[in-house]
């Protein structure tokens, strides 16, 4: 019943959305395009992030992105200008962006004071 099927009307408060952690699973988002109706709410869960990936065209289809780097046992390092490239192609796209955790291993960059709490 999750693809576009005819004799069932996706209800307008049901969100519907993809995990993407690295550029190959980038091809999710194309599958979840097809869930719902044009009044869908589309989300990526970009998290836990393992390294820089490229969207293109197919960010500009979904209505908000969020991402994160990974907390746990098993952490990879989390590249916070991987969050800048991110927030502002989101930002040129028009699409919800909200950036929930930097994780445990971050990348040493001069980008980092940017998400200093105020």
């Amino acid at each position: 019943w999750l693809r576009n099927d005819a004799r069932v009307q996706w209800p307008t408060n049901l969100w519907v959305g993809t995990s993407v952690t690295s550029q190959a699973s980038v091809k999710r988002i194309r599958d979840l395009l097809k869930v719902g109706n044009e009044h869908t709410t589309r989300f990526v869960s970009l998290e836990p992030q393992w390294e820089s990936v490229q969207m293109g065209d197919l960010l500009q289809q979904i209505d908000w992105l969020i991402q994160g780097g990974e907390a746990g046992t098993v952490k990879h390092p989390f590249d916070v200008v991987w969050a800048e490239q991110v927030r502002k192609e989101c930002q040129a796209a028009d699409v919800a962006y909200f950036l929930k955790q930097l994780g445990i291993l971050r990348f040493r960059s001069p980008m980092l004071n940017l998400f200093a709490s105020s």
